[in-house]
């Protein structure tokens, strides 16, 4: 789960520094896999 949470913040935050709306349609992907790590 940390290295889970590890790589949502790198990816959160590469998105954020390209202000990409990206995470957008990530979302649902992110939603998806905290989901099924908890």
């Amino acid at each position: 789960m940390i290295m889970v949470i590890a790589f949502l913040a790198t990816a959160v935050t590469t998105l954020a520094l390209v202000q990409s709306p990206a995470w957008a349609s990530l979302l649902p992907f992110v939603m998806f896999s905290l989901e099924i790590e908890s």
